[in-house]
Protein backbone atom coordinates (compact mmCIF):
# COMPACT_ATOMS: atom_id res chain seq x y z
CA UNK A 1 0.00 0.00 0.00
CA UNK A 2 1.45 3.50 -1.17
CA UNK A 3 0.18 6.05 1.99
CA UNK A 4 -1.08 9.28 1.19
CA UNK A 5 -0.44 11.71 3.21
CA UNK A 6 -2.19 11.30 6.80
CA UNK A 7 -4.51 12.49 8.74
CA UNK A 8 -3.77 10.98 11.75
CA UNK A 9 -2.41 13.61 14.69
CA UNK A 10 -1.66 13.20 18.26
CA UNK A 11 -0.39 14.91 21.27
CA UNK A 12 2.69 13.32 21.75
CA UNK A 13 6.00 15.57 20.96
CA UNK A 14 9.40 15.22 22.01
CA UNK A 15 9.41 18.27 24.20
CA UNK A 16 5.97 17.63 26.12
CA UNK A 17 6.05 14.44 26.63
CA UNK A 18 9.61 13.58 27.19
CA UNK A 19 10.45 17.20 28.40
CA UNK A 20 13.50 17.41 26.64
CA UNK A 21 15.14 20.47 24.84
CA UNK A 22 18.45 18.26 23.56
CA UNK A 23 19.00 14.73 22.23
CA UNK A 24 22.24 13.19 21.06
CA UNK A 25 22.04 10.14 19.38
CA UNK A 26 25.55 7.71 19.63
CA UNK A 27 26.21 5.11 16.81
CA UNK A 28 29.04 2.90 15.96
CA UNK A 29 28.85 3.57 12.01
CA UNK A 30 28.20 5.97 9.21
CA UNK A 31 24.21 5.05 8.17
CA UNK A 32 23.34 3.67 11.88
CA UNK A 33 21.79 7.13 12.88
CA UNK A 34 19.48 6.54 10.53
CA UNK A 35 18.83 2.74 11.35
CA UNK A 36 18.93 2.99 15.14
CA UNK A 37 16.93 6.50 15.53
CA UNK A 38 16.28 8.50 11.96
CA UNK A 39 12.79 9.36 12.04
CA UNK A 40 13.51 10.49 15.95
CA UNK A 41 16.21 12.31 14.73
CA UNK A 42 14.00 14.51 11.66
CA UNK A 43 10.63 15.13 14.43
CA UNK A 44 12.89 16.45 17.27
CA UNK A 45 14.36 18.87 15.23
CA UNK A 46 11.38 19.79 13.47
CA UNK A 47 10.29 20.79 17.02
CA UNK A 48 13.46 22.64 17.14
CA UNK A 49 15.08 20.32 19.66
CA UNK A 50 19.06 20.55 19.61
CA UNK A 51 20.11 17.16 17.99
CA UNK A 52 23.93 16.25 17.67
CA UNK A 53 24.88 12.91 16.04
CA UNK A 54 28.29 11.37 17.39
CA UNK A 55 29.65 8.71 15.55
CA UNK A 56 32.26 6.21 17.15
CA UNK A 57 33.77 5.07 14.32
CA UNK A 58 34.84 6.31 10.93
CA UNK A 59 33.10 3.29 9.22
CA UNK A 60 36.45 2.78 7.52
CA UNK A 61 37.30 -1.16 7.41
CA UNK A 62 36.06 -1.09 3.15
CA UNK A 63 35.32 2.42 1.95
CA UNK A 64 37.94 5.66 3.50
CA UNK A 65 36.64 7.33 6.09
CA UNK A 66 36.19 10.91 3.93
CA UNK A 67 33.70 8.70 2.05
CA UNK A 68 31.40 7.86 4.93
CA UNK A 69 32.12 10.95 6.06
CA UNK A 70 30.47 12.80 3.10
CA UNK A 71 27.69 10.45 2.98
CA UNK A 72 26.62 10.92 6.38
CA UNK A 73 26.67 14.49 6.35
CA UNK A 74 24.49 14.76 3.22
CA UNK A 75 22.27 12.21 4.86
CA UNK A 76 21.80 13.90 8.25
CA UNK A 77 21.45 17.01 6.68
CA UNK A 78 18.57 16.56 5.17
CA UNK A 79 17.03 15.20 8.59
CA UNK A 80 17.81 18.54 9.47
CA UNK A 81 21.37 18.20 11.49
CA UNK A 82 24.08 20.50 10.21
CA UNK A 83 27.79 19.98 9.86
CA UNK A 84 28.69 21.17 12.90
CA UNK A 85 25.81 19.23 15.12
CA UNK A 86 28.02 16.04 13.60
CA UNK A 87 30.60 14.36 15.71
CA UNK A 88 33.11 11.96 14.95
CA UNK A 89 35.14 10.60 17.78
CA UNK A 90 37.33 8.83 15.13
CA UNK A 91 38.26 5.07 16.17
CA UNK A 92 38.22 2.41 13.57
CA UNK A 93 35.64 0.00 12.10
CA UNK A 94 36.43 -2.92 13.95
CA UNK A 95 35.59 -5.37 10.92
CA UNK A 96 33.51 -7.81 10.43
CA UNK A 97 34.83 -10.15 13.06
CA UNK A 98 36.26 -7.78 15.43
CA UNK A 99 39.97 -7.52 13.95
CA UNK A 100 40.30 -3.91 14.86
CA UNK A 101 38.37 -3.68 17.53
CA UNK A 102 40.09 -1.38 20.78
CA UNK A 103 37.84 -3.35 23.00
CA UNK A 104 39.52 -6.62 21.83
CA UNK A 105 42.88 -5.67 21.16
CA UNK A 106 43.74 -1.92 22.69
CA UNK A 107 43.72 -3.25 26.40
CA UNK A 108 47.91 -3.22 26.31
CA UNK A 109 48.61 -0.97 23.15
CA UNK A 110 47.13 1.01 20.51
CA UNK A 111 45.62 -1.10 18.15
CA UNK A 112 46.99 -1.43 14.68
CA UNK A 113 44.31 -0.59 11.88
CA UNK A 114 45.94 0.32 8.43
CA UNK A 115 49.07 1.81 9.64
CA UNK A 116 47.05 4.24 12.28
CA UNK A 117 47.35 3.91 15.74
CA UNK A 118 45.22 6.93 16.30
CA UNK A 119 41.86 9.11 15.96
CA UNK A 120 41.58 10.60 12.91
CA UNK A 121 39.70 13.01 10.40
CA UNK A 122 39.85 14.01 7.25
CA UNK A 123 40.04 17.85 5.47
CA UNK A 124 37.80 19.95 7.07
CA UNK A 125 36.46 17.15 9.73
CA UNK A 126 38.41 16.65 12.63
CA UNK A 127 37.73 14.08 15.36
CA UNK A 128 36.71 14.78 18.60
CA UNK A 129 39.98 14.73 20.54
CA UNK A 130 41.99 16.60 17.98
CA UNK A 131 39.56 19.70 17.79
CA UNK A 132 39.32 19.85 21.53
CA UNK A 133 42.61 19.10 22.86
CA UNK A 134 44.87 19.41 19.74
CA UNK A 135 46.45 16.04 19.47
CA UNK A 136 44.32 12.38 18.57
CA UNK A 137 43.20 9.96 20.85
CA UNK A 138 45.42 6.88 20.85
CA UNK A 139 42.95 3.58 19.50
CA UNK A 140 42.74 1.98 22.98
CA UNK A 141 39.86 1.27 25.33
CA UNK A 142 40.47 3.43 27.71
CA UNK A 143 40.48 6.27 25.19
CA UNK A 144 37.24 5.25 23.53
CA UNK A 145 35.74 5.61 27.47
CA UNK A 146 37.48 8.72 27.68
CA UNK A 147 36.20 10.39 24.68
CA UNK A 148 32.99 8.70 24.88
CA UNK A 149 32.38 10.06 28.50
CA UNK A 150 33.86 13.68 27.30
CA UNK A 151 31.16 14.43 24.45
CA UNK A 152 28.44 13.51 26.58
CA UNK A 153 29.30 15.20 29.77
CA UNK A 154 30.85 18.07 27.73
CA UNK A 155 26.86 18.44 25.81
CA UNK A 156 25.18 17.30 29.11
CA UNK A 157 21.82 16.32 26.27
CA UNK A 158 18.63 16.21 28.05
CA UNK A 159 18.02 12.56 26.37
CA UNK A 160 20.48 10.00 24.72
CA UNK A 161 19.55 7.49 22.31
CA UNK A 162 22.20 4.77 21.45
CA UNK A 163 22.84 1.56 19.53
CA UNK A 164 22.22 -1.36 21.69
CA UNK A 165 23.88 -4.85 21.62
CA UNK A 166 22.79 -6.20 18.67
CA UNK A 167 25.30 -9.07 16.35
CA UNK A 168 28.01 -7.01 14.90
CA UNK A 169 31.26 -6.68 16.89
CA UNK A 170 31.31 -2.48 16.50
CA UNK A 171 27.70 -2.29 18.02
CA UNK A 172 28.00 -4.50 20.79
CA UNK A 173 31.56 -2.47 22.13
CA UNK A 174 29.69 0.59 21.52
CA UNK A 175 26.92 -0.54 23.93
CA UNK A 176 29.11 -1.53 26.54
CA UNK A 177 31.53 1.64 26.45
CA UNK A 178 28.26 3.55 26.50
CA UNK A 179 26.80 1.85 29.88
CA UNK A 180 30.34 1.86 31.60
CA UNK A 181 30.59 5.13 30.69
CA UNK A 182 27.27 6.22 32.13
CA UNK A 183 27.60 4.23 35.30
CA UNK A 184 31.08 6.21 35.73
CA UNK A 185 28.92 9.35 35.33
CA UNK A 186 25.97 8.44 37.62
CA UNK A 187 28.48 7.12 40.59
CA UNK A 188 30.57 10.28 40.56
CA UNK A 189 29.63 12.50 44.15
CA UNK A 190 27.51 14.87 43.61
CA UNK A 191 26.39 13.99 40.44
CA UNK A 192 22.93 15.83 39.12
CA UNK A 193 23.12 14.83 35.48
CA UNK A 194 20.37 11.84 35.20
CA UNK A 195 19.72 12.22 31.43
CA UNK A 196 16.68 10.32 29.56
CA UNK A 197 18.27 7.01 27.96
CA UNK A 198 16.85 5.31 24.87
CA UNK A 199 19.06 2.16 23.69
CA UNK A 200 17.28 0.49 20.11
CA UNK A 201 18.90 -1.67 17.73
CA UNK A 202 20.22 -1.07 13.78
CA UNK A 203 19.90 -4.60 12.65
CA UNK A 204 17.21 -7.02 13.53
CA UNK A 205 14.35 -4.65 13.96
CA UNK A 206 15.27 -2.75 11.54
CA UNK A 207 18.32 -2.85 8.70
CA UNK A 208 17.90 -6.66 8.08
CA UNK A 209 14.12 -6.78 9.68
CA UNK A 210 11.09 -7.66 7.46
CA UNK A 211 10.55 -6.06 3.93
CA UNK A 212 7.08 -4.98 4.29
CA UNK A 213 6.94 -1.11 3.43
CA UNK A 214 4.55 -2.02 0.56
CA UNK A 215 2.21 -4.45 2.35
CA UNK A 216 -1.30 -3.64 2.94
CA UNK A 217 -0.52 -1.94 5.74
CA UNK A 218 2.03 0.13 7.35
CA UNK A 219 3.08 -2.12 10.54
CA UNK A 220 5.26 -1.57 12.87
CA UNK A 221 9.05 -2.99 14.09
CA UNK A 222 9.19 -6.65 14.36
CA UNK A 223 12.10 -8.25 15.52
CA UNK A 224 13.42 -10.69 12.31
CA UNK A 225 14.27 -13.83 14.55
CA UNK A 226 16.48 -15.25 11.62
CA UNK A 227 19.07 -12.26 12.09
CA UNK A 228 18.95 -12.76 15.89
CA UNK A 229 21.73 -14.55 17.57
CA UNK A 230 20.17 -15.25 20.95
CA UNK A 231 17.32 -17.48 19.56
CA UNK A 232 15.95 -18.33 22.66
CA UNK A 233 15.51 -14.42 23.52
CA UNK A 234 13.09 -11.79 22.47
CA UNK A 235 15.85 -9.58 21.33
CA UNK A 236 19.04 -9.05 20.32
CA UNK A 237 20.31 -8.24 24.05
CA UNK A 238 18.98 -11.35 26.33
CA UNK A 239 17.75 -8.82 29.26
CA UNK A 240 14.95 -6.91 27.14
CA UNK A 241 11.51 -7.79 26.83
CA UNK A 242 9.81 -7.33 24.06
CA UNK A 243 6.39 -5.82 25.84
CA UNK A 244 8.33 -3.44 27.62
CA UNK A 245 9.62 -1.31 24.62
CA UNK A 246 8.14 2.26 24.23
CA UNK A 247 7.19 2.90 21.04
CA UNK A 248 7.51 6.50 19.47
CA UNK A 249 5.34 7.22 16.53
CA UNK A 250 6.27 8.51 12.96
CA UNK A 251 6.17 11.63 10.94
CA UNK A 252 4.15 11.72 8.20
CA UNK A 253 7.41 12.93 6.26
CA UNK A 254 8.98 9.43 7.13
CA UNK A 255 6.14 7.16 6.40
CA UNK A 256 5.34 8.46 2.54
CA UNK A 257 3.49 9.17 0.38
CA UNK A 258 5.76 5.83 -1.23
CA UNK A 259 9.04 5.74 -0.55
CA UNK A 260 10.57 8.08 -3.16
CA UNK A 261 8.65 11.16 -1.27
CA UNK A 262 9.95 9.93 1.91
CA UNK A 263 12.58 11.63 3.84
CA UNK A 264 14.34 8.80 5.57
CA UNK A 265 14.89 7.29 1.79
CA UNK A 266 16.31 9.87 0.25
CA UNK A 267 18.63 10.11 3.45
CA UNK A 268 19.62 6.09 3.46
CA UNK A 269 20.03 6.41 0.35
CA UNK A 270 22.75 8.97 1.31
CA UNK A 271 24.82 5.82 1.99
CA UNK A 272 25.70 4.52 -1.27
CA UNK A 273 28.68 2.54 -0.22
CA UNK A 274 26.78 0.32 2.56
CA UNK A 275 23.94 -0.70 -1.33
CA UNK A 276 21.87 0.76 1.58
CA UNK A 277 18.77 0.87 -0.94
CA UNK A 278 18.63 -2.84 -0.71
CA UNK A 279 16.84 -2.55 2.46
CA UNK A 280 14.40 0.84 1.95
CA UNK A 281 11.80 -1.74 2.62
CA UNK A 282 13.26 -2.69 5.81
CA UNK A 283 13.91 0.49 7.49
CA UNK A 284 10.87 2.12 7.34
CA UNK A 285 8.29 1.07 9.80
CA UNK A 286 5.66 2.43 11.61
CA UNK A 287 6.82 3.41 15.02
CA UNK A 288 10.64 3.92 16.52
CA UNK A 289 11.16 1.93 19.12
CA UNK A 290 13.47 1.65 22.40
CA UNK A 291 14.14 0.37 25.85
CA UNK A 292 14.83 2.66 28.18
CA UNK A 293 16.84 3.28 30.87
CA UNK A 294 16.76 4.77 34.18
CA UNK A 295 19.59 7.31 34.99
CA UNK A 296 17.75 8.48 38.66
CA UNK A 297 18.41 4.95 40.85
CA UNK A 298 19.03 6.66 43.81
CA UNK A 299 21.70 3.80 44.39
CA UNK A 300 23.67 6.09 42.45
CA UNK A 301 23.46 8.78 45.33
CA UNK A 302 23.87 6.24 48.30
CA UNK A 303 26.44 4.25 49.78
CA UNK A 304 26.20 0.62 48.95
CA UNK A 305 27.43 -2.32 51.20
CA UNK A 306 26.95 -5.61 50.59
CA UNK A 307 27.29 -9.18 52.99
CA UNK A 308 30.07 -10.57 50.52
CA UNK A 309 30.81 -10.13 47.12
CA UNK A 310 30.94 -7.76 44.19
CA UNK A 311 28.65 -4.60 45.15
CA UNK A 312 29.59 -2.60 42.74
CA UNK A 313 27.88 -4.57 40.07
CA UNK A 314 24.39 -3.45 41.51
CA UNK A 315 25.08 0.40 40.32
CA UNK A 316 27.14 0.42 37.57
CA UNK A 317 24.52 0.53 34.75
CA UNK A 318 25.25 -2.53 33.47
CA UNK A 319 22.57 -5.04 33.14
CA UNK A 320 24.71 -7.13 31.09
CA UNK A 321 28.56 -7.68 30.14
CA UNK A 322 31.06 -9.80 27.89
CA UNK A 323 34.54 -9.80 26.63
CA UNK A 324 33.67 -12.03 23.74
CA UNK A 325 32.08 -9.61 21.36
CA UNK A 326 33.27 -11.72 18.15
CA UNK A 327 31.34 -14.84 19.32
CA UNK A 328 28.43 -15.86 17.70
CA UNK A 329 26.40 -15.85 21.07
CA UNK A 330 28.64 -14.57 23.72
CA UNK A 331 28.61 -15.28 26.60
CA UNK A 332 28.52 -13.02 29.94
CA UNK A 333 30.97 -12.24 32.33
CA UNK A 334 31.94 -9.89 34.90
CA UNK A 335 27.94 -8.37 35.73
CA UNK A 336 26.40 -9.94 38.57
CA UNK A 337 26.92 -9.50 42.32
CA UNK A 338 26.74 -13.60 43.61
CA UNK A 339 27.12 -12.91 47.41
CA UNK A 340 28.77 -16.13 49.02
CA UNK A 341 28.11 -15.90 52.59
CA UNK A 342 24.77 -17.53 54.45
CA UNK A 343 23.46 -13.66 55.08
CA UNK A 344 23.38 -12.45 51.51
CA UNK A 345 21.61 -8.83 51.70
CA UNK A 346 23.20 -5.48 49.74
CA UNK A 347 21.74 -2.57 51.53
CA UNK A 348 22.21 1.54 50.45
CA UNK A 349 22.32 3.66 53.10
CA UNK A 350 21.34 7.97 52.13
CA UNK A 351 22.99 11.14 53.91
CA UNK A 352 19.77 12.59 52.68
CA UNK A 353 16.31 10.85 53.30
CA UNK A 354 15.09 9.92 49.94
CA UNK A 355 10.98 9.57 48.64
CA UNK A 356 11.02 6.56 47.57
CA UNK A 357 7.96 4.73 45.06
CA UNK A 358 9.60 1.76 43.15
CA UNK A 359 12.63 -0.75 42.68
CA UNK A 360 13.88 -2.68 40.06
CA UNK A 361 15.54 -6.12 40.75
CA UNK A 362 17.69 -7.32 37.67
CA UNK A 363 18.89 -11.32 38.20
CA UNK A 364 21.01 -13.97 36.61
CA UNK A 365 21.02 -14.04 32.25
CA UNK A 366 21.78 -17.48 32.42
CA UNK A 367 20.48 -20.52 34.04
CA UNK A 368 23.32 -21.16 36.74
CA UNK A 369 21.12 -19.06 39.21
CA UNK A 370 17.95 -17.05 40.29
CA UNK A 371 16.78 -15.67 43.41
CA UNK A 372 13.20 -17.25 44.11
CA UNK A 373 12.72 -15.40 47.13
CA UNK A 374 14.09 -11.80 49.47
CA UNK A 375 12.26 -9.08 51.26
CA UNK A 376 12.73 -5.47 50.92
CA UNK A 377 13.07 -3.33 54.23
CA UNK A 378 13.32 0.25 54.89
CA UNK A 379 14.15 2.44 57.70
CA UNK A 380 10.67 3.64 58.30
CA UNK A 381 9.88 -0.15 58.99
CA UNK A 382 8.10 -0.61 55.80
CA UNK A 383 9.07 -4.04 54.15
CA UNK A 384 7.85 -6.64 51.86
CA UNK A 385 8.42 -9.96 50.01
CA UNK A 386 9.29 -10.32 46.62
CA UNK A 387 10.04 -13.32 43.84
CA UNK A 388 10.86 -15.43 42.49
CA UNK A 389 12.81 -13.00 39.76
CA UNK A 390 12.39 -13.12 36.71
CA UNK A 391 14.67 -15.23 34.11
CA UNK A 392 17.04 -14.19 31.74
CA UNK A 393 18.09 -11.12 33.78
CA UNK A 394 14.42 -9.47 32.93
CA UNK A 395 13.41 -6.58 34.96
CA UNK A 396 11.45 -7.83 37.85
CA UNK A 397 9.34 -4.22 38.48
CA UNK A 398 8.16 -3.91 42.22
CA UNK A 399 6.06 -1.14 43.18
CA UNK A 400 4.70 -0.02 46.62
CA UNK A 401 2.56 2.64 48.33
CA UNK A 402 5.39 5.39 48.09
CA UNK A 403 7.66 5.69 51.10
CA UNK A 404 9.13 9.03 52.37
CA UNK A 405 11.91 10.12 54.78
CA UNK A 406 14.14 6.89 53.99
CA UNK A 407 17.35 7.03 55.24
CA UNK A 408 18.62 3.47 54.01
CA UNK A 409 16.90 0.55 52.22
CA UNK A 410 17.75 -3.11 52.14
CA UNK A 411 17.43 -6.18 50.18
CA UNK A 412 17.86 -9.49 51.56
CA UNK A 413 17.99 -12.99 49.73
CA UNK A 414 15.91 -15.17 51.63
CA UNK A 415 16.16 -18.43 48.98
CA UNK A 416 17.76 -19.42 45.56
CA UNK A 417 18.22 -21.81 42.98
CA UNK A 418 21.33 -22.68 41.27
CA UNK A 419 24.81 -22.20 42.27
CA UNK A 420 25.30 -18.52 41.53
CA UNK A 421 22.32 -16.65 42.10
CA UNK A 422 22.72 -12.90 42.16
CA UNK A 423 21.65 -9.45 40.87
CA UNK A 424 23.37 -7.37 37.89
CA UNK A 425 21.36 -4.39 38.78
CA UNK A 426 19.52 -2.69 41.66
CA UNK A 427 17.37 0.29 40.56
CA UNK A 428 15.57 1.99 44.10
CA UNK A 429 13.06 4.49 42.33
CA UNK A 430 12.08 7.80 43.47
CA UNK A 431 9.14 7.69 40.51
CA UNK A 432 7.52 5.15 38.55
CA UNK A 433 7.39 7.32 35.40
CA UNK A 434 9.99 7.59 32.66
CA UNK A 435 8.40 10.34 30.51
CA UNK A 436 5.08 12.34 30.57
CA UNK A 437 1.92 9.54 29.53
CA UNK A 438 1.19 10.32 25.65
CA UNK A 439 -1.10 7.13 23.53
CA UNK A 440 -1.58 6.20 20.05
CA UNK A 441 -4.28 4.22 18.73
CA UNK A 442 -3.46 0.83 17.37
CA UNK A 443 -5.10 -1.30 14.77
CA UNK A 444 -3.90 -5.26 15.41
CA UNK A 445 -1.54 -4.17 17.84
CA UNK A 446 0.12 -1.18 14.89
CA UNK A 447 0.20 1.80 15.27
CA UNK A 448 -2.53 3.55 13.38
CA UNK A 449 -2.26 6.46 11.31
CA UNK A 450 -4.50 5.91 8.69
CA UNK A 451 -5.80 2.46 8.10
CA UNK A 452 -7.68 0.85 5.06
CA UNK A 453 -10.00 -2.03 5.95
CA UNK A 454 -9.51 -4.87 3.10
CA UNK A 455 -12.62 -7.19 2.20
CA UNK A 456 -12.59 -10.08 5.15
CA UNK A 457 -10.30 -8.59 7.50
CA UNK A 458 -11.61 -8.07 11.18
CA UNK A 459 -9.55 -5.17 12.78
CA UNK A 460 -9.26 -4.75 16.33
CA UNK A 461 -8.79 -1.36 17.51
CA UNK A 462 -6.86 -0.49 20.90
CA UNK A 463 -4.64 2.17 22.54
CA UNK A 464 -0.98 2.01 23.19
CA UNK A 465 0.39 4.01 26.07
CA UNK A 466 3.96 4.28 27.26
CA UNK A 467 2.90 4.84 30.60
CA UNK A 468 -0.04 3.64 33.38
CA UNK A 469 -2.71 5.99 32.29
CA UNK A 470 -6.52 6.33 33.62
CA UNK A 471 -9.40 5.38 31.73
CA UNK A 472 -9.81 6.30 27.74
CA UNK A 473 -12.88 8.50 25.92
CA UNK A 474 -13.45 6.87 22.46
CA UNK A 475 -15.23 9.04 20.01
CA UNK A 476 -16.42 7.68 16.87
CA UNK A 477 -16.53 10.64 13.97
CA UNK A 478 -17.56 12.59 17.36
CA UNK A 479 -19.50 10.97 19.06
CA UNK A 480 -18.79 8.73 22.22
CA UNK A 481 -18.62 5.20 22.28
CA UNK A 482 -17.23 2.54 24.09
CA UNK A 483 -14.03 0.35 22.77
CA UNK A 484 -16.36 -2.88 22.35
CA UNK A 485 -18.73 -0.96 20.63
CA UNK A 486 -16.14 1.21 18.48
CA UNK A 487 -14.66 -2.48 17.50
CA UNK A 488 -18.04 -4.16 16.84
CA UNK A 489 -19.06 -1.11 14.53
CA UNK A 490 -15.56 -1.02 12.61
CA UNK A 491 -16.14 -4.70 11.54
CA UNK A 492 -18.70 -3.27 9.13
CA UNK A 493 -17.30 0.24 7.97
CA UNK A 494 -18.89 1.72 5.15
CA UNK A 495 -17.59 5.07 5.07
CA UNK A 496 -14.56 6.92 5.99
CA UNK A 497 -14.37 7.99 9.92
CA UNK A 498 -12.41 9.59 12.34
CA UNK A 499 -11.68 7.80 15.40
CA UNK A 500 -10.26 9.68 18.24
CA UNK A 501 -8.92 8.76 22.11
CA UNK A 502 -7.80 11.01 24.57
CA UNK A 503 -7.63 10.66 28.46
CA UNK A 504 -10.75 11.40 30.53
CA UNK A 505 -9.42 13.17 33.15
CA UNK A 506 -6.82 14.47 30.93
CA UNK A 507 -8.24 15.39 26.92
CA UNK A 508 -4.99 17.23 26.27
CA UNK A 509 -3.82 13.73 25.53
CA UNK A 510 -5.12 12.31 22.89
CA UNK A 511 -4.65 10.77 19.53
CA UNK A 512 -6.62 10.61 16.43
CA UNK A 513 -6.20 8.47 13.18
CA UNK A 514 -8.75 7.51 10.01
CA UNK A 515 -10.48 3.92 9.57
CA UNK A 516 -11.48 3.68 5.57
CA UNK A 517 -13.16 0.58 4.09
CA UNK A 518 -10.36 -0.48 1.40
CA UNK A 519 -13.10 -0.20 -1.47
CA UNK A 520 -12.18 -1.43 -5.05
CA UNK A 521 -11.40 2.08 -6.19
CA UNK A 522 -8.68 2.30 -3.66
CA UNK A 523 -7.39 -0.71 -4.02
CA UNK A 524 -6.64 0.23 -7.89
CA UNK A 525 -5.16 2.95 -7.34
CA UNK A 526 -3.21 2.12 -4.19
CA UNK A 527 -1.58 -0.78 -6.66
CA UNK A 528 -1.09 1.76 -9.26
CA UNK A 529 0.78 4.00 -7.04
CA UNK A 530 2.68 1.30 -5.43
CA UNK A 531 3.70 -0.22 -8.71
CA UNK A 532 4.98 3.29 -9.63
CA UNK A 533 7.07 4.01 -6.72
CA UNK A 534 8.39 0.28 -6.50
CA UNK A 535 9.90 1.21 -10.44
CA UNK A 536 11.21 4.23 -9.33
CA UNK A 537 12.89 2.76 -6.52
CA UNK A 538 13.96 -0.07 -8.75
CA UNK A 539 15.34 2.61 -11.36
CA UNK A 540 17.44 4.60 -8.92
CA UNK A 541 19.10 0.82 -7.58
CA UNK A 542 20.04 -0.12 -11.40
CA UNK A 543 21.36 3.90 -11.32
CA UNK A 544 23.45 3.60 -8.39
CA UNK A 545 25.15 0.57 -9.52
CA UNK A 546 27.43 2.19 -11.44
CA UNK A 547 28.72 4.66 -9.38
CA UNK A 548 28.56 2.12 -6.38
CA UNK A 549 30.89 -0.09 -8.57
CA UNK A 550 33.40 2.89 -8.76
CA UNK A 551 33.35 3.65 -5.57
CA UNK A 552 34.91 0.12 -4.29
CA UNK A 553 38.24 1.64 -6.71
CA UNK A 554 38.53 5.15 -4.63
CA UNK A 555 41.60 5.42 -2.81
CA UNK A 556 42.34 8.97 -2.73
CA UNK A 557 40.15 12.11 -1.81
CA UNK A 558 40.72 13.57 -5.49
CA UNK A 559 39.79 10.13 -6.79
CA UNK A 560 36.18 10.35 -4.70
CA UNK A 561 35.68 14.18 -5.77
CA UNK A 562 36.54 12.98 -9.41
CA UNK A 563 34.01 10.72 -9.06
CA UNK A 564 31.41 12.84 -7.76
CA UNK A 565 31.54 14.96 -10.90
Amino acid sequence: MIRGVSMQQSSFSYKKSLGIRSLMVIIPHEDDEINTAGAAIYSAVKEGIHVKCVFMTNGDWVYPAFVRFDETLRALRLLGVEKEDVIFLGFPDGGNRGERSVYLHGLDKPVDAGGRTETYGYDDIVDYHYEKYGQHQKYTWEGLLEDLKDVIVSNRPDALMVTDFDYHVDHRMLSIAFEKVMGSILNEPGNTYEPLVFKGFAYATSYVSYKDYYERHFLSSRVYRKEMRYLDCETDNPVYEWDKRIRFPVASACRGPGLLHNVLYKALICHMSQKNIEHVRQVFNGDIIFWTRRTNNLAYKGIVTVSSGEGSYLHDFQLMNTKRIADEKPAMEDYLWVPDDKEKWCRCDFEVPQHIEAMALYGNIEDTGRILKGKISFSNGFSMDVGPLKKQGHETFIAFPPQDEITWVRFDIEETEGDCAGLSEWEILPSIHVCNPFIQICVDGHFAYDWYVYPGEVPVISCYSAEKIGELRWLLDGQEISLQELNSQIKNIQQSSIVRAELRDNPEVWCETVIAPADITYRIVSSMKKGIDQLGVWWEHQMEKTPHHKLKSVRTFADYQRMKK
